[in-house]
């Protein structure tokens, strides 16, 4: 048995920490696929539950439900949870020297450490104008809105892709995360003017604010039916190693629409390593463990096989990751567990859905 740094299961579990997803006003093209992904694990669930390690069911499990479809109360009381982690000390061993000062930098520094070695907002709406949606729109039932008006020219997105500036590039400007501050981070940040500490200090203490520069101009490019069909249903994501192809990367040199949303949002989110400072970040990490789940109960037979070996990109070359493996998260304190035994949000530490 091995043991690896996985950040595609890491973010399983930090997804796993909130029962919301995002955005809103779910689109025609998303609905039936839904149905279908719960039809399928209805029709699976007789035999499912003789194999589980747990007591979770259908019936038992949480529902992650779209941020729109929270009302007001819901809503405040998820911020008021964010808030709290960033009001309560770390729990990082000091003897890690990390920058981590509150609880919610504990999962900066887990993510930013494990960059390279692993690694639900409804993207489908609000996409021509993202400071509309109920996650942006600034409201005291919102991530906080886009960030002040900074002058710049624009981020790099994958494959050298430029993005035009939009009418943020500051700090988070209202809402409930104004002014938010952040310890750790940026590492290698892609928005223009905005300076990194680099990989060598990465875990060093930054203090700086959370900034965001919301993309229109991405969002309907890369949050189509299409781009939704391709990573579901579609033979473009027939197996595992195409599925994770396709939702981070796409033609016409576009990126996928993971990587995408993080460059979306841009700002404190164009850096790889540190984009989790943002809170915004868990949403769509949910969104994204959303579309995993979709194609897991379409793909039934295959919803526990994985692909890819055991750092970013392949650099440097290593060999292919199996079940077997164990995920860690040190400075999170939480149990060591295999990376097949996190793969059923209906097993294992987990009990939920998507609706």
């Amino acid at each position: 048995m091995h043991v690896t740094k996985v950040n595609a299961a890491a973010f399983v579990l930090l997804g796993a920490s909130t029962l919301t997803q995002a955005a809103g006003n779910q689109t025609d093209f998303v609905q039936p696929i839904q149905d279908e992904a719960l039809g399928a694990l209805e029709k699976a669930e007789p035999n499912a539950v003789l194999n589980r390690n747990s007591t979770c069911t259908l019936e038992t499990a949480g529902v992650r439900r779209n941020w729109d479809d929270l009302d007001a109360d819901q809503r405040k009381e998820y911020i008021r949870a964010v808030k709290c982690l960033l009001s309560s000390p770390s729990q990082t061993d000091p003897a890690l020297n990390t920058g981590a000062r509150v609880r919610y930098d504990d999962f900066a520094a887990q993510h930013i450490n494990q960059t390279m070695s692993v690694h639900y907002w409804n993207w489908f709406s609000h996409q021509d104008d993202l400071r509309k949606s109920p996650v942006f729109d600034g409201s005291e039932t919102s991530m906080g809105s886009d960030g002040l008006f900074v002058p710049h020219n624009g981020s790099i997105g994958s494959a050298g892709l430029h993005i035009p500036s939009g009418l943020g590039g500051g700090c988070i400007a209202t809402g409930p995360f104004a002014n938010l501050s952040a310890n750790l981070g940026p590492v290698q940040p892609q928005q223009d003017g905005i300076v990194g500490v680099g990989t060598a200090d990465k875990l060093r203490y930054n203090p700086h604010c959370v900034k965001r520069d919301l993309s229109s101009w991405l969002a309907t490019r890369i949050y189509t039916e299409d781009a939704f069909l391709n990573a579901t249903v579609h033979d473009t994501a027939s197996d595992i190693a195409s599925f994770q192809s396709e939702i981070d990367s796409q033609s016409a040199g576009l990126p996928g629409i993971h990587a995408g949303g993080h460059q979306t949002i841009s700002g404190s989110n164009s850096d790889l390593y540190s984009g989790v400072v943002d809170p915004a970040f868990y949403l769509h990490h949910t969104m994204v463990d959303r579309m995993y789940w979709l194609w897991q109960a379409l793909h039934y037979s295959q919803a526990k096989t994985i692909s890819g070996t055991i750092t970013f990109g392949n650099s440097p070359p290593s060999r292919n990751a199996t079940l077997e493996d164990i995920i860690e998260l040190p400075f999170l304190g939480v149990e060591p567990a295999t990376l097949g035994g996190l793969l059923d949000t209906l097993d294992g530490p987990y009990c939920y859905i998507y609706e």
